[in-house]
């Protein structure tokens, strides 16, 4: 199974964000500006906020892939004029080489 469903996160979608997030932070600290310790001590109204562009005045999507059940990967899409970037803030359970490997063969 190859397919990734991409889906657009919001704040009612903090849990998963969290998770995937915290798994990424821990899989991969380096490849952060924060820490795991950090990042793990904020609050469940934190999380939501970090999702609520508009109210943080960001014209941007978090994106989420989804293998299945299961999440793959984190990234932000920030949508300026004519043209949109994804940042690659993130991914999970060391399956990031995999993924770009599937998404450029």
């Amino acid at each position: 199974m190859n397919d990734f469903n991409i889906k657009v996160l919001t704040p009612d979608d903090w849990a998963l964000y969290k998770s995937v997030r915290l798994e990424s932070l821990n899989d991969s600290p380096d490849s952060f500006g924060s820490t795991y310790e950090q990042e793990s001590i904020l609050s469940n109204s934190d999380w939501q906020a970090r999702l609520d562009l508009n109210a943080r005045k960001l014209d941007a999507l978090p994106l989420v892939a989804e293998q299945g059940s299961r999440a793959m990967w984190l990234d932000t899409c920030a949508r300026g004029e004519n043209r949109s970037h994804l940042s690659n803030v993130g991914h999970a359970c060391g399956k990031r080489g995999r993924y770009c490997q599937g998404a450029s063969g």
